[in-house]
């Protein structure tokens, strides 16, 4: 039955959303993510992660244009503000992931893919 969920949650993720790199500081990036939201899913934590020699390393992300307040969003189309993602030295890519509880179930949605 689970790969029916991952089918599903392939098909109609919780969130669509896209990142753009708006600035550099040193070793870290500036980015700009937006889109919508789904699903009415509970929010949970947003992750992030660099690409260095092919594989994922866990790195810090903080919104910088106004506190996160971590809070559900409704279904709808949303702006998730200007967030720092560090550090990035070596990195060919910034992934970031959100992590939603849909019905008891953890899902894990990719929000951003850029590269570096």
């Amino acid at each position: 039955m689970d790969w029916a969920y991952s089918a599903y949650d392939e098909v109609r993720p919780v969130v669509r959303m896209s990142g753009r790199v708006v600035d550099r500081e040193g070793d870290a990036i500036v980015l700009s993510m937006s889109g919508e939201k789904l699903r009415a899913c509970e929010y949970l934590a947003l992750r992030s992660y660099a690409r260095v020699d092919g594989r994922l390393l866990d790195v810090n992300a903080v919104r910088i244009d106004r506190p996160e307040d971590r809070h559900t969003k409704p279904r709808g189309v949303f702006d998730l503000g200007r967030w720092r993602v560090w550090p990035t030295n070596g990195a060919t890519a910034v992934l970031v992931y959100s992590t939603h509880s849909c019905d008891g179930r953890l899902v894990v949605t990719k929000i951003a893919d850029v590269t570096l």
